[in-house]
């Protein structure tokens, strides 16, 4: 980005592209960890009550980690790809915006 705006004597256009991507990318990062956030909500719950007899039985806490459990994998990589494509069709309106100002 640098290196355009140096070479870049109208920097008005691209600085306002420049800025909407970095806005893209920080909420695409809120969006990731929402995204994150709502199959690990949704699968904790269901899988300590299927392992919540054994844990009265021995009287010991177990822990289970939900993020290796392959249901967990399976929502989380179809979620984190929808996102991705909407995020980088949005990008790609960008560059081309960014192309359209050199």
């Amino acid at each position: 980005m640098a290196g355009i705006l140096a070479l870049k004597e109208n920097k008005g256009p691209v600085r306002e592209v420049f800025d909407h991507i970095e806005h893209l990318f920080t909420y695409y990062e809120a969006s990731v960890q929402q995204t994150f956030a709502r199959p690990r909500q949704e699968f904790e719950p269901r899988l300590c009550e299927t392992k919540k007899a054994p844990e009265q039985q021995l009287r010991t806490k177990i822990r289970i980690d939900v993020e290796r459990q392959a249901q967990f994998q399976e929502r989380w990589h179809k979620a984190r790809a929808g996102l991705d494509v909407q995020y980088e069709k949005v990008l790609e309106e960008h560059k081309q915006r960014l192309l359209q100002t050199l």
